[in-house]
């Protein structure tokens, strides 16, 4: 397995060599944050703590147009951080087929590059199939399941925009809110029906506001009175979805009745920052309250918590397959998670690839976005540095 990076031009991979082994995590990567270009890219030793049988390949980008970065407004932070803030990448997600993966962050950007390409072909082959700027930094990508070139976005601002990837071009805006303090996610329901969910953060509610790709406007919205931070349809019923919130709380509802909802799961003891369905009846979480948990959405009890990563500030991201469970941590490592056991079942750790790096140790970094491809053992993940690897699960 090779290692990706967030790179518009070059890009170095090499043939991953592993050891037989179990619970080991191969891995390969590449690198978003801004540097000059030297002709070549550089490839960096596994840290200590990782497997042994584990691979590193990079990939670095310097696309970095300044009209399209953000000062990140932190007071004594040199020019050396705020570059890695703007080439802080947290947003991966798989299309529908698992042949392309889009990529977005702080910088307003979204690329799109196709996996085996990255994977397989040299350096000077590498490049996004297709890139597009946004007026907005991002907040959440969501490919569409059933329509394969229909790529949404929402944006801080409060605007969703469904793009035609192929063309690079808007077939579809939404807007229906006030967009100050707001901040904007969705998730795509089916083909008829390109159902987004708003989430709105206001100072004394919350909106989830569902659009359909055939009206304009909202056709239905739900009040709440606590930030949200995610949404989940559930993949065997559309009507049920489920809302993570800052109330620690999971809000489970049917869209046919939303005067309340079906469930609410408690049990973290801080915000609920992700959820996401491992199958129709099971739904995992991830919280700031340093811990994974596991819920039975038909039977509306608790299954499982996890421990073991670290998350107590930042979004970190969580990432679910039937059986496994995987997710950052601010440690700047991922954990993978057996749903049958609470303890984790693999970890991988990065270092930095610059070797006159002072933060070389990845102390100061965290994991930022993750994503599990489809029926199979690879993840995507991406760091506050802007490094993304793919990650194997090795038996």
């Amino acid at each position: 397995m090779r290692m990706l990076v967030d790179d518009s031009s070059a890009m170095t991979a090499r043939p991953s060599s592993r050891d037989k082994g179990s619970g080991a995590i191969v891995s390969s990567s590449f690198n978003s944050q801004e540097q000059r270009r030297t002709g070549t890219s550089q490839t960096r030793n596994i840290d200590a703590t990782a497997p042994a049988n584990s691979q590193l390949v990079q990939w670095k980008d310097d696309n970095h147009g300044g009209s399209d970065s953000q000062d990140p407004n932190q007071p004594g932070k040199s020019k050396q951080g705020k570059d890695a803030f703007m080439h802080r990448l947290i947003l991966i997600e798989f299309d529908r087929d698992d042949e392309l993966f889009a990529i977005a962050g702080v910088s307003r950007r979204i690329k799109v590059f196709e996996f085996s390409s990255v994977v397989n072909e040299p350096a000077e082959a590498q490049c996004p199939v297709v890139e597009m700027s946004t007026r907005s930094k991002l907040s959440c990508l969501s490919w569409n399941k059933y329509t394969k070139n229909h790529l949404a976005s929402s944006d801080y601002e409060g605007i969703v925009t469904v793009w035609d990837v192929p063309t690079r071009q808007s077939v579809m805006e939404y807007e229906e809110h006030e967009n100050e303090h707001g901040v904007s996610t969705f998730a795509v329901l089916n083909l008829l029906c390109l159902c987004l969910v708003v989430m709105i953060a206001r100072q004394i509610e919350m909106q989830n506001m569902f659009f359909s790709q055939i009206e304009e406007a909202s056709v239905l919205t739900i009040d709440m009175k606590a930030n949200i931070c995610s949404v989940k349809y559930n993949p065997g019923f559309s009507a049920h979805v489920a809302v993570s919130s800052a109330d620690h709380h999971i809000h489970y509802y049917d869209l046919r009745n939303i005067n309340q909802p079906l469930h609410i799961f408690s049990g973290h003891r801080k915000a609920v920052l992700y959820v996401n369905f491992l199958s129709n009846h099971e739904l995992g979480s991830a919280s700031t309250d340093n811990t994974l948990r596991l819920w039975d959405v038909k039977e509306n009890v608790p299954l499982r918590t996890f421990k073991g990563h670290t998350n107590e500030k930042n979004f970190v991201g969580l990432t679910v397959n039937n059986e496994y469970l995987a997710c950052g941590s601010e440690t700047n490592e991922v954990f993978v998670y057996h749903k049958a056991i609470s303890k984790p079942a693999a970890r991988h750790r990065s270092v930095s690839e610059d070797q006159n790096d002072p933060d070389g140790d990845m102390g100061s970094f965290f994991i930022s976005a993750i994503c599990w491809k489809c029926d199979s053992p690879t993840i995507l993940t991406a760091n506050s540095q802007g490094t993304i690897k793919a990650l194997v699960l090795a038996a």
